[in-house]
């Protein structure tokens, strides 16, 4: 299952074509949904064996009853909370008494920035705010672009990356380098899955598509220009905007938008943030680090 409209997209399609885990002996196919039945990807068996899923989902899925390990991340929250330029407000705090645009209240980028605020800053942020408004992320974007009725909002990926290539909005939260200095890693928006029992059947293959995976964000950034321009647009890219496609490069050169390592620190830090998700209410309970499987956990269970 791919999710609409995600950065993540173009790059399965990009690698698919270039045949990199058909030289792996592995059928990859894949449904491109919205984002409620991709949340439902394990819980209701709509894929078959590997796939990605939001992190949130995925803490309820490892917490809960479904047969599920997560064995790898997708794409990092890079999700920022944006002001028009010319505001006065330049942190989170400042939100105070101001009215502040989400969208959707119970979405993972949400409740993951309710955790985070209340952690770094103490910050109330369904509480605090004078107003929430709660609305679609392009019409949050249409709200601060012009100037009304909303002082700040969180916007999702596409949107981020419309408002970083905007000269009239900035940024005044940014998640990557923000909780990279609390913990040591960036948060994951998106997170590989497999079903416990094609994990003890197939080991193998599903190491082969974390290879995969890798070599294929690895192509992408090498041949940029290619992958973004065949599928941008399904990663939910305005191909006609120069300043867009060139955050996106930034973004993936720098390794910001898709990092390929999973270690035990890349485990323990995604775990700490959920609990304290959970610890705010935004999920009832946060799995253990033993639902994770690492890289080199994979390599073992081959070996």
């Amino acid at each position: 299952m791919n999710l609409e409209g995600s950065m993540f997209v173009p790059v399965f399609f990009y690698g698919r074509e270039q045949n990199l885990w058909e030289d792996r002996g592995i059928d990859l196919k894949m449904e491109v949904t919205g984002f409620g039945k991709f949340t439902r990807t394990f819980s209701q068996n709509l894929a078959t064996g590997v796939s990605p899923l939001s992190s949130l989902p995925m803490a309820t899925n490892l917490a809960g009853d479904t047969p599920v390990k997560c064995f790898g991340q997708t794409m990092n929250f890079i999700n920022q909370c944006f002001v028009p330029a010319g505001s006065d407000i330049e942190k989170p705090e400042d939100l105070e008494g101001k009215v502040l645009g989400v969208p959707g209240r119970g979405s993972s980028t949400t409740r993951y920035y309710v955790a985070q605020w209340a952690e770094l800053f103490g910050f109330d942020l369904l509480n605090d705010p004078e107003e929430i408004v709660d609305s679609s992320t392009s019409t949050l974007y249409n709200f601060l672009d012009e100037g009304k009725e909303v002082d700040a909002a969180l916007l999702f990926t596409s949107s981020t990356i419309k408002a970083l290539a905007n000269d009239d909005l900035r940024s005044i939260y940014d998640p990557v380098p923000q909780w990279k200095e609390q913990s040591g890693y960036p948060p994951s928006v998106t997170m590989f899955g497999v079903y416990d029992d094609f994990l003890e059947s197939n080991p193998q293959a599903v190491l082969d598509f974390w290879e995969g995976w890798a070599e294929a964000v690895e192509l992408f950034r090498d041949e940029f220009d290619s992958a973004i321009s065949q599928y941008g647009a399904v990663g939910g890219i305005d191909l006609s905007s120069e300043g867009e496609t060139e955050v996106v490069r930034q973004m993936v050169n720098n390794g910001e938008l898709f990092p390929t390592e999973w270690n035990e620190e890349w485990v323990q830090a995604n775990a700490d943030l959920w609990k304290l998700v959970a610890e705010q209410g935004g999920i009832e309970s946060a799995p253990g680090t033993d639902q994770f499987l690492t890289t080199e956990d994979l390599e073992n269970k081959v070996n």
